[in-house]
């Protein structure tokens, strides 16, 4: 495995893909770096807009090695890609597969191009693909030994995943708790002290956004992703006569995301006298999106998006179907890798097309995306209701896949509705737990034809 991925990695510089830590400087998601390094816990602190973990990352490496950021954070990457990919080696072993395949499934998948492209962005994307194929393989662990270890190391790498992915609320670490109370009576003490720190540390965040910003969540920008979904369908010339109306606010009549400057005449916000709340710019001129008035602004774009879902639910439907449609293209289409891409373009398309079967007809969505989304969801409930209604023996593999089709259907679900722009980009994280969930049914059905050959040849001889 780990040759398998030193030659891929390998292949990958050779062609002209090189680390990309640009995003530094310019993503909205990003604390400005000068204070990254001059005043990181303060602005870790007062951070609302994201949860704190990824930005304290970026912040450690910048201050540890600061003239060399890039080199270092691809050092981080390459060492979360090896590690997802003997993790997701070690997951399909756990949960049935031979060795062997396993190893071939997870190998593959690994030389990508898209996990060979997003290994090489500076985004949160990869290390919380890494995270999640890790929380599976703790949580095999765990219903395997049953130690108070195994099962904190699973519950904190749920937490890690909250404290850097807003998809991520704490309804999901409570959803992968009650699964497991539910099918493993025989571990609920380990699993109720195990989760208790984990659980605490995400309501401490939450506790925390809610008495100083008012907001209830690990990001005050819901809102404005809401609204990115609504207004897909109604632009500004539609929305202005609501506004007009009274029945829409001022801040509707500007697009979400916009610059913090641009809500200045709509949004009052008084001075706290903290840089990462009151800058309505970064240092290097890009808008800071943590700028204190976007609370209120987000406020009033969730409030106006639950209007305009009331009264224009048609438009509302189109932007989901839109969103959809996005979600099942393959994730190297996103523009922000354009440049890493343009050096394997020739690999990405082929695979594309042979692979993934996308067309330029039908919507351009990748038809194997979509067969195996269906089947891993499909299979997962099934697998899961079986589970719940003790049909099925509560193994180490079958929660493992249980939970692993839980943390899918939750994403789905959060995607589908609250998000149109960049689908593609948020499924990329997903895709390793996809293809567990498809390898089993497969390896299944394989089986069962070979077994049932085997019967026939036999019948014949005799």
């Amino acid at each position: 495995m780990t040759a398998a991925f030193a030659v891929s990695r390998g292949a990958a510089y050779g062609a002209g893909v090189r680390f990309d830590s640009s995003p530094l400087e310019y993503f909205l998601q990003y604390i400005d770096p000068d204070l990254l390094e001059t005043r990181l816990l303060e602005s870790l602190f007062y951070l609302h807009g994201q949860p704190p973990l990824f930005n304290l990352l970026l912040g450690v490496v910048l201050k540890l090695a600061p003239g060399h950021f890039g080199a270092a954070m691809h050092a981080v990457y390459l060492s979360l890609g090896l590690m997802l990919s003997l993790a997701m080696y070690l997951v399909l072993v756990r949960v049935g597969l031979r060795r062997w395949t396993s190893a071939v499934v997870a190998a593959l998948l690994s030389a990508t191009p898209a996990f060979v492209l997003y290994e090489n962005w500076l985004f949160y994307e990869y290390p919380v693909a890494a995270l999640l194929v890790l929380s599976a393989l703790a949580l095999s662990e765990f219903l395997r030994r049953g130690t108070f270890l195994s099962a904190s190391t699973f519950f904190l790498l749920l937490a890690s995943v909250i404290y850097v992915r807003s998809i991520f609320q704490i309804a999901w670490l409570l959803l992968a708790l009650g699964l497991l109370l539910a099918v493993r009576a025989d571990l609920r003490r380990t699993v109720l002290l195990a989760s208790a720190l984990p659980t605490l540390v995400v309501l401490l965040l939450i506790v925390k956004n809610v008495v100083l910003f008012g907001v209830p969540t690990t990001s005050s920008w819901f809102g404005m992703n809401l609204a990115q979904v609504v207004y897909h369908a109604i632009p500004a010339a539609d929305r202005r006569p609501y506004v007009e109306r009274g029945e829409l606010s001022r801040v509707s009549l500007i697009d979400p995301f916009s610059p913090p400057a641009e809500y200045r005449p709509f949004v009052s916000s008084r001075a706290t006298g903290v840089p990462v709340l009151d800058s309505f710019v970064k240092s290097g001129g890009a808008p800071n999106m943590n700028n204190k008035i976007l609370i209120d602004v987000s406020r009033e774009y969730f409030s106006d998006s639950l209007y305009l879902v009331r009264v224009r639910p048609r438009a509302y439907a189109r932007a989901i179907v839109d969103g959809g449609k996005l979600y099942l293209r393959p994730t190297t289409v996103q523009g922000f890798i354009a440049q890493n891409r343009s050096e394997i373009e020739a690999y990405d398309d082929l695979f594309n097309r042979v692979v993934l079967l996308r067309t330029r007809h039908a919507f351009n969505i990748g038809w194997t995306i979509l067969a195996a989304h269906v089947l891993a969801l499909i299979y997962g409930l099934r697998l899961t209701y079986r589970l719940l209604r003790r049909r099925v023996v509560a193994s180490a593999a079958a929660v493992t896949l249980a939970y692993v089709w839980l943390t899918l259907a939750y994403c789905t679900v959060i995607v589908t509705f609250t998000q149109v722009v960049e689908n593609d980009r948020i499924r990329f994280f997903l895709d390793p737990l996809v293809v567990i969930l498809v390898a089993v049914p497969v390896r299944d059905t394989f089986h069962n034809v070979s077994l049932r050959r085997s019967r026939r040849g036999a019948g014949a001889a005799v």
